[in-house]
């Protein structure tokens, strides 16, 4: 794999690309339950001990997904638990990501010439200078004794991945939120890139929460209007879209501007009663004569 797909997955591993774990919601907050009804999709089962949704209870509920297997200890679908689940090219499992690796310590190497790289779990070649290196790896780190991807920054020539993690080698988006910039503030420290919020107080707007992906956003039914999350189905200074008012009196019921009381119309921006309104009798603005006393189901008498 060359560096820059190094960077690109890594980059991949917030929309769960690369094999990446799944986490336990789109928000990284426990759901509580008493029944499977009080759980999403993305986690259709309740743990009648914990009380909690989660992804899977046994492998069954793992069938057909790239990750077949239910770890029992977190109840979520990973591709691994143990190496008997895994084949070449990836013959190990990384258990604490429920992933299939290249290796997880030089031993794993069957190559004369290889090591393990720790931190990217694949076998690459060992050196001692940048002499016994080459692409997509060309330098030699001292402190792992294996070619990397770079030893400092100035050997990360990409936009996109800009910044040496010198530690392993690798060439990514960012180490601290100081790598970041407006709008993607916050540095992601396990997969190294930028994003908007880690957490939910990293969110501007008055009721965010901190979505997968890193993204601020609203809860479900609500929108962002003027700083805040608002629901315009019920909202009348927001009705059915930010900045749409209902007139004074009228309320806002499934997006739309509505009068309150069932059997009401709307006359002049006002909520009346047809039925018994002398100045809207029947319909708007059918003003009942003089001579009439009454408005009795629409009709002036």
């Amino acid at each position: 794999m060359s560096q820059l797909n190094v960077g690109l997955c890594m980059l991949a591993l917030i929309a769960w690309g690369c094999g990446g774990d799944s986490g336990n919601s789109s928000t990284g907050q426990t759901i509580n339950c008493t029944t499977a009804m009080d759980c999403p999709q993305n986690m259709p089962y309740c743990d009648a001990t914990s009380h909690t949704c989660v992804q899977c209870m046994g492998d069954a509920n793992c069938q057909g997904q790239r990750q077949p297997v239910c770890d029992l200890t977190r109840l979520q679908c990973v591709q691994c638990v143990n190496d008997s689940q895994c084949a070449a090219p990836t013959p190990r499992c990384d258990n604490s990501v429920g992933r299939c690796v290249q290796c997880l310590g030089a031993g794993d190497c069957t190559n004369m010439n290889e090591t393990c790289n720790p931190y990217l779990e694949r076998c690459v070649t060992a050196c001692a200078t940048d002499g016994d290196c080459a692409a997509p790896y060309p330098y030699c780190s001292g402190s792992l004794g294996a070619c990397v991807a770079c030893v400092g920054n100035g050997n990360c020539q990409t936009r996109a991945l800009p910044v040496c993690l010198v530690d392993e080698g690798s060439c990514v988006q960012c180490a601290t939120d100081n790598d970041c910039g407006a709008g993607q503030p916050r540095c992601n420290s396990d997969v190294h890139a930028c994003v908007e919020c880690i957490a939910d107080f990293d969110c501007t707007d008055q009721g965010q929460v901190c979505g997968q992906g890193g993204n601020c956003r609203c809860p479900q039914g609500f929108t962002s209007c003027g700083g805040s999350c608002i629901s315009t189905d019920s909202d009348p200074m927001n009705c059915g879209d930010c900045g749409v008012t209902c007139d004074p009196g009228v309320a806002c019921i499934d997006g739309a501007c509505a009068c309150p009381i069932a059997g009401q119309i709307r006359c002049g921006g006002n909520c009346i009663d047809p039925n018994t309104d002398m100045n809207h009798c029947g319909s708007c603005n059918q003003r009942c004569n003089r001579n009439a006393t009454a408005c009795v189901s629409g009709m002036c008498q």
